[in-house]
């Protein structure tokens, strides 16, 4: 049985109508109000440069061949020159980084410095350098900047949190961070040596590091002193990050 239509009562294209009208406004103020928004910022690689900021750029340093174990202090190298500060990594090396060569004991055991305060043998060898943890780095850092007459200073900021990572990130903040070659698990050498003040030192056979610069929907956008530029995914980042104790330095907020 069809319904009898009144005048009175038939409000459906008045409805229709105004429905049409003010979904067309809300779809015209969405695109407006699009298009007043910033670009979201894409950040590549150019060459050899990383642009993070219109006044800011991390400049690529490789390691090799002049630091084949140098990889600490040439990501430190990146992270100063994106502050303002270019330098060469080998200056740093050679005059900044507090480093602490090989020495033997009266009974020929090998004696070697403790990477949390220096770097332990000689980067700019193949075989007799090893590494050192975000303390030296933090003060050739600091004496980088102070000689420049810099009132910037570096610090470490280990432990912080994925959340406190990416936030650095999203603030194009670069980290120099410790990780492994591969981003595979950290695994320990056999051998060791003593320490000056005493004890014996396990070293990792996998230690490296990078400066992490950015993030996107590959991962995490990394100047790595080995690789070049590459992307990391976050996940796989994140997993060797946090075995190595979560270790980073940045410039001072």
């Amino acid at each position: 049985m069809r319904r009898k239509r009144t005048r009175h009562t038939n409000l459906t294209p008045v409805i229709c109508i105004g429905t049409t009208a003010l979904l067309f406004l809300l779809s015209l103020g969405f695109l407006l109000h699009r298009c007043s928004l910033p670009p979201e910022r894409v950040i590549e690689p150019q060459g050899n440069v990383t642009l993070l900021s219109h006044s800011k750029r991390v400049q690529l340093q490789l390691q090799e061949p002049q630091l084949p174990n140098g990889c600490e202090v040439t990501s430190l190298a990146m992270l100063l020159g994106w502050a303002g500060y270019p330098v060469d990594k080998e200056e740093l090396y050679w005059e900044y980084l507090p480093r602490q060569d090989f020495t033997y004991d009266e009974m020929g055991q090998e004696v070697g410095g403790d990477p949390e305060q220096v770097y332990v043998g000689d980067a700019s060898t193949e075989t007799a350098g090893w590494y050192c943890m975000e303390g030296p780095i933090v003060e050739a850092g600091n004496l980088y900047l102070a000689q420049q007459g810099s009132r910037q200073t570096l610090e470490a900021v280990s432990g912080l949190t994925r959340r406190q990572l990416e936030g650095y990130l999203e603030d194009g903040i670069p980290l120099v961070a410790w990780v492994t070659l591969d981003y595979t698990a950290p695994t320990w050498c056999e051998g060791g040596w003593q320490l000056a003040g005493g004890g014996f030192y396990t070293p990792y056979c996998n230690l490296h590091c990078v400066v992490v610069l950015a993030q996107g929907e590959q991962g995490y956008l990394i100047a790595n002193p080995l690789e070049g530029w590459q992307w990391v995914e976050k996940t796989q980042f994140w997993a060797v990050f946090d075995a190595m104790g979560r270790r980073a330095v940045t410039l001072a907020q």
